[in-house]
């Protein structure tokens, strides 16, 4: 059912267990509800299916309640519902389909601590000031883009692994800790554009040899990040360095040092664009510096390499 703006009941129509969604809106005598109407939307128990797009652009759409009962959602099932702020989801779904809250402007009330994974799209241009991830393993591509009110996230101590521009241009977020990350790259730009990224917090104890293998893009245009330590990993084999620190306007201090293996640098092109005010990089450990256009900044004080 649902409920209008007074608080009274809708019957809405369901075909067998599977929930059609916007053109489905009926009342008591089989007039049609239009979409835009329905504030208050609470899937029926029994409803095991939402389809694609089931309730895209539902643009008063407020608050949703899914049962226990329901086993799947589909894509871009509430895409741009602009003015949803709050989903209570009671179902066992574990895993979020493409883009299904994308576009939910509005939506800052809802637990996403039970989901392990989160497809393509799946809250870009939310609400959220904080996301609690601790049991995510996979961050899909552009899942958290343009979310512009996120200010934290709290990421799974056993591991997770993030999409391709996952957190792009999240304005608000200033520190994120990268300690138990576990993909063996962090994607391209993942953090491209969060523009107020402060500190970044990267692993305690990497020891695969399968360990970063791209970082192109990673930090491009984080110009409020200061400083990047990386001396922690175990093991470092990055092809692809292109554009990593492009616009980090405000970057003091770069770390890529490791005296236990070593690092290979190839790509490196426009790695340091527009990084003016950078005076100290520790590249010792280094074993390759080729194929690139590094682009030194003018005012690098201390420069450190292997002897």
């Amino acid at each position: 059912y649902i409920l209008d703006e007074n608080g009274n009941k809708k019957v809405v129509e369901t075909i067998g267990t599977e929930y059609k969604g916007a053109t489905a809106f009926r009342d008591p005598d089989g007039n049609a509800i239009p979409s835009e109407k329905v504030p208050t939307l609470v899937i029926p128990k029994g409803v095991k299916t939402l389809s694609d797009e089931a309730f895209k652009e539902c643009t008063s759409l407020k608050s949703i309640s899914l049962p226990e009962s329901l086993s799947s959602i589909g894509n871009s099932c509430f895409y741009d519902c602009a003015a949803l702020v709050k989903v209570i989801d009671n179902s066992s779904i574990v895993r979020l389909p493409g883009n299904c809250f994308n576009g939910c402007r509005s939506l800052n009330e809802m637990d996403l601590s039970k989901y392990g994974y989160l497809s393509i799209g799946c809250f870009g241009r939310t609400g959220f000031t904080s996301v609690d991830l601790t049991n995510c393993y996979y961050v899909g591509q552009y899942c958290f883009q343009t979310c512009s009110k996120l200010e934290k996230i709290k990421l799974r101590q056993e591991g997770v692994y993030f999409g391709d521009v996952a957190f792009e241009t999240c304005h608000s977020l200033t520190s994120v800790d990268l300690s138990f990350y576990t993909g063996s790259t962090i994607p391209r730009a993942c953090f491209k554009g969060c523009e107020n990224l402060k500190h970044v917090e990267m692993y305690k104890s990497r020891t695969d040899a399968n360990s970063l293998t791209n970082m192109e893009g990673m930090f491009y245009d984080c110009k409020d990040l200061i400083s990047i330590d990386f001396s922690t990993l175990k093991y470092m084999n990055s092809k692809n360095y292109n554009s990593m620190f492009s616009g980090c306007t405000d970057l003091k201090a770069i770390n890529l040092a490791n005296s236990n293996v070593g690092f290979a640098m190839y790509s490196t092109n426009n790695m340091f664009d527009n990084v003016n005010s950078l005076e100290y990089i520790n590249l010792k450990g280094i074993t390759y510096a080729i194929n690139g256009n590094y682009n030194w900044p003018k005012m690098i004080k201390q420069f450190l390499l292997e002897s």
